[in-house]
């Protein structure tokens, strides 16, 4: 253990340094337990806002790719492990877990591990399912408890895996005061109705079915935006784009990149928009609901323990007919029945705090 200042050291591992997410929900849990313990993180940084918050909250930040998993990393991150006397080591996501599973291995039982999924999906190529599968059931063995972020991810992980340590904590989501962004308002002033999706343009988030809805039900006076990271050079990105280019509704889509905590601009927005494959919590979901902004989604894990006939309109399928047909009923919906399901929404966000969040997780540190 680390006895600076009398404080056990907390190492917490996860892939990227992007707005929104794991990052804001991790830095909410450091920034309310700094008094009691010190916090390293290891993640790939980036130059944003996200990043400096996160160097003035914490013992040491370690950038490292480990959004990329190779062994190169793994010696990197189990020397900074040996070196800062860590007591807990938090592993956060899929590239977190790989990372635990190795570091498992070389620290001998000398320290206490912690995993919190945040979204559970296994790759449809059967080898690499195996493979994960395996190490799953291994870092299961080592882990002192294992955190679904959900009902439903946990649901998830018990359809392959017997696993007697997880437990599910919720994710805690801190409500924002409305803010102007007037690069925004000057876009979002030209509609009439304007629908926002928190979306980083990856498989997982299915952008590919949101865009070509979108376009579907399409007419004069809507537009569609995402607010997400994206790397220039993937493929997906690349795909989207041009996807974009070939709609009649192209030049009311409108792509932002990452944006300093979002959610304070919410209240520009008539509409949020989640078209995910698998979720762990959707933190964005809780956001819009806290805004009032009414949610159409898919019924995946995570958005099903919150969307549904009476806080916002949930797709019975991945389908794209079924999406469409809950996005045309939420665009045709009435305005007093809109108000009553973003009340119920409201009232269900609220039970989502970070306080109640933090209480659950430090309880498996000491």
């Amino acid at each position: 253990m680390d006895n600076h200042k009398g404080k056990i050291l907390i190492t917490h591992i996860f892939p990227i340094l992007l707005e929104g997410g794991v990052p804001t929900v991790l830095l909410n849990l450091i920034s309310s337990t700094k008094t009691k313990y010190n916090h390293n993180v290891i993640s790939k940084t980036l130059k944003n806002d996200l990043t400096a918050r996160y160097a003035t909250e914490v013992n040491s930040l370690v950038d490292l790719d480990v959004n990329r998993p190779s062994l190169k990393t793994v010696f990197q991150v189990f020397f900074q492990i040996k070196k800062s006397n860590t007591a807990v080591i938090h592993t956060h996501g899929k590239s977190g877990l790989f990372y635990g599973f190795f570091l498992s291995l070389l620290t001998r039982n000398k320290v206490r591990f912690v995993h919190t999924f945040h979204g559970f999906h296994l790759p449809e190529n059967r080898v690499l399912r195996m493979g994960q599968l395996c190490i799953y059931k291994y870092y299961n063995n080592v882990c002192h408890i294992q955190i679904a972020v959900s009902e439903s991810e946990k649901r998830s992980l018990l359809q392959y895996l017997n696993f007697k340590n997880i437990i599910v904590i919720h994710n805690g989501v801190i409500p924002q005061n409305q803010e102007d962004n007037f690069d925004i308002l000057k876009i979002t002033n030209k509609y009439k109705k304007n629908i926002v999706s928190f979306s980083r343009i990856n498989k997982q988030k299915n952008l590919k079915l949101m865009i070509e809805v979108f376009d579907d039900v399409y007419t004069e006076g809507m537009s569609l935006h995402i607010i997400g990271g994206y790397d220039e050079k993937d493929i997906y990105y690349k795909n989207i784009r041009n996807l974009i280019e070939k709609l009649r509704s192209k030049k009311h889509i409108y792509i932002w990149g990452n944006i300093y905590n979002a959610p304070r601009f919410l209240h520009y927005f008539q509409f949020y928009v989640s078209t995910s494959i698998f979720e762990g919590l959707p933190t964005a979901i809780i956001e819009a609901f806290l805004a009032k902004v009414p949610v159409i989604a898919t019924p995946c894990s995570g958005n099903i323990d919150l969307v549904n006939d009476k806080t916002g309109y949930l797709a019975k399928s991945l389908s794209e007919g079924d999406f469409y047909e809950k996005f045309i009923e939420a665009l045709n919906d009435s305005s007093t029945n809109i108000k009553l399901i973003t009340e119920k929404a409201y009232e269900l966000a609220l039970n989502f705090s970070v306080d109640n969040y933090v209480k659950c997780v430090i309880k498996h540190y000491d």
